[in-house]
């Protein structure tokens, strides 16, 4: 019998207490919520960095968008312009050139 008490007691040595296993349980339950708490907040912090890389993507699009019409627009009233003015000379031109018959016609009528 004291043999059996002296086991006990040897195992009550060597086995953790409840209140030990129960604290290092609490650690470890601790140290995985923090490391999760700290994995949830990197991948916030990148899902914020990615959304904030595509919102610059897009605000760059857009201006990109924006000079390319204004230069299109440019262009497209420039076009115009020298259609204009070679339509001007154009009619000018042929105005010159009509009267300048009917004024050799008028000459050769005195004539």
């Amino acid at each position: 019998m004291n043999s059996a008490v002296n086991e006990g007691n040897e195992k009550m040595k060597t086995t953790p207490t409840p209140t030990q296993n129960d604290s290092q349980v609490s650690l470890e339950e601790e140290k995985v919520r923090l490391q999760a708490e700290e994995e949830a907040k990197v991948g916030k912090l990148e899902e914020e960095k990615s959304q904030m890389k595509s919102e610059d993507e897009e605000k760059l699009r857009l201006e990109e968008e924006a000079r390319s019409n204004a230069e299109t627009e440019k262009n497209t009233k420039l076009d115009e312009e020298a259609q204009l003015k070679t339509e001007t000379e154009e009619n000018t031109r042929m105005a010159e050139e009509e009267e300048k018959v009917k004024l050799e016609e008028e000459a050769q009528l005195k004539a």
